[in-house]
């Protein structure tokens, strides 16, 4: 029986620097979201039902962009990275592909067991994400045969419209 190989490791430096690069990634992320996105869409949202996007109501645009826009934007940002991923162990029969660090100790999977991961990465991904959006459009279609026009408060649309013209 042949002995297990395993996949290099990053060294210590490596891991330091990904780690921190990462990091910073979110710290910049947080502050943003923190002290511009979230404002400016709470914002957005309180007034949404006074917009109107190419002659769809704000509403609806903002219900279908949530349970359907959301989850296609998610899968069309992660898609290319896993499709890359997978069709290097698909292509070099293992996993993780050769010459991928990796940051523990980490077995490497050949032959057709690493093919079938691979496969099942670059198939089921998207099969799942397509059936979240979906539902999502169900849902969205569901939630907005519930919205009541009458409850919303379009003297805050007056106000606005009015402060824009002037008056």
């Amino acid at each position: 029986m042949p002995e297990q190989e395993y996949a290099p490791l990053y060294s210590r430096h490596e891991r330091i620097r990904i780690a921190l690069s990462y990091l910073l990634i979110v710290l910049i992320i947080a502050i943003a979201g923190e002290f511009y996105i979230i404002p400016w869409l709470t914002e957005f949202i309180s007034k949404i039902h006074c917009k109107e996007f190419y002659g769809v109501q704000g509403v609806v645009v903002m219900i279908y962009g949530l349970f359907v826009g959301v989850p296609l934007l998610i899968m069309l940002m992660m898609q290319p990275v896993t499709s890359v991923y997978a069709v290097k162990i698909i292509r070099d029969a293992q996993i993780p592909p050769k010459n991928k660090k990796v940051f523990r100790k980490t077995k490497i999977i050949k032959g057709q067991k690493a093919k079938l991961r691979g496969w099942f990465l670059l198939l089921f991904l998207p099969l799942v994400f397509i059936a979240v959006i979906a539902w999502g459009y169900l849902a969205a279609d569901q939630w907005m045969q519930t919205i009541d026009a009458e409850q919303l408060d379009f003297s805050i649309c007056v106000e606005n419209y009015n402060r824009s013209q002037g008056l």
